[in-house]
């Protein structure tokens, strides 16, 4: 007698056939428990004999291990695997990107997932296929994957032109004002989220550098030419005398002024029309002093003839006179003296 049992991959042992020989050698069998298609057959031999069992069709139910016992003993385990090939877990996560943003045509980053194989039993065949894949990116962590970012680019400064414009004057005036000339430069606006321009106007600011405009005086250019200029007027000079003769030249008091030189540019065409103090005119003045001509005394004129005598006998008389010119300008205007005179005759 004896009994077959199956212990299943998970350890469940159960008895699959039950052969009995009662003391008559009556034979029973129960093969009720047997396995969807699965006979038993004994194969008698002088010392022992062979029980094989076979299986029609092979299913997941009929995999484990399979082994004989009677009152003699257990006999050795025959084991039926189920050959499994390797399988491939599910697709972990993507890692991180390699980079967060590309810049204008760079080539994107890269980011990786990897899979587990999970190996092969019984002399299965491994996974087949590759345990990663890689994919092109361009995001930060956390964002979506098919996004793709471009580095942010800051506000920037363009370059300077070479060249300065025009200068605000042709020449340098003395202890004045020296032109300027300038130059100018844009900023260039931020893009995808960078600094902007006012930040990068405030920064330069802060620096004490130029912003969009930048000057620098004109020191090359010629000095300014200035013009001759007159002083003031110098008080009247006092008359040296208090009257002048009549009819004669009234005295002149005067006065003067300097006249400070022009100067000129070491470019003569600067110097055109500059003022010079030849034409400037007079730097002397002169006036008639505020006096009157001199007295002039009154001055008898000669006597006339004496007039015939009054009577042509006898005791009579004669007489004569005189003009004068009457004194001027102050003077007393009749002369000493007598006009008229008598004698006898």
């Amino acid at each position: 007698s004896y009994k077959i049992y199956h212990k299943t991959t998970k350890g469940t042992v159960s008895e699959i056939y039950d052969y009995v020989i009662d003391d008559y050698d009556k034979e029973s069998v129960d093969d009720s428990n047997l396995l969807k298609g699965m006979n038993v057959t004994d194969e008698p031999a002088e010392k022992f004999k062979t029980i094989r069992v076979t299986i029609d069709v092979v299913e997941d139910l009929h995999f484990g291990e399979y082994y004989v016992e009677n009152d003699k003993g257990r006999s050795q385990i025959s084991k039926l695997n189920k050959i499994i090939d390797g399988e491939w877990g599910d697709w972990g996560h993507f890692g991180d990107c390699s980079k967060t943003c590309v810049k204008g045509d760079e080539h994107p980053g890269s980011m990786e997932q990897v899979r587990e194989c999970k190996p092969p039993q019984n002399g299965g065949l491994e996974c087949k296929g590759p345990d990663k894949q890689t994919r092109a990116c361009a995001h930060r962590h956390g964002d979506v994957l098919d996004k793709f970012r471009q580095c942010p680019v800051d506000a920037n400064w363009s370059s300077w032109p070479s060249g300065w414009g025009q200068c605000s004057g042709n020449c340098i005036k003395e202890k004045g004002f020296v032109p300027q000339q300038t130059r100018s430069r844009v900023c260039m606006p931020e893009r995808f989220g960078g600094r902007t321009c006012d930040l990068l106007e405030e920064e330069t600011k802060k620096e004490d550098l130029p912003t969009y405009f930048a000057k620098q005086n004109c020191t090359y250019l010629p000095k300014c030419p200035k013009p001759a200029s007159l002083g003031p007027w110098s008080e009247w000079s006092s008359c040296a005398s208090t009257c002048y003769p009549e009819g004669g030249i009234v005295p002149q008091s005067t006065r003067k002024r300097t006249c400070k030189k022009a100067t000129l540019s070491t470019n003569d065409e600067l110097n055109v029309d500059i003022m010079t103090c030849q034409a400037l005119g007079e730097i002397t003045a002169y006036k008639n002093c505020e006096i009157s001509a001199c007295p002039v005394n009154a001055e008898w004129q000669d006597w006339s003839e004496w007039s015939p005598c009054s009577t042509s006998c006898g005791k009579g008389s004669k007489h004569r006179s005189r003009s004068y010119f009457p004194g001027r300008n102050g003077a007393k205007p009749k002369p000493t003296g007598d006009q008229k005179e008598k004698e006898d005759c």
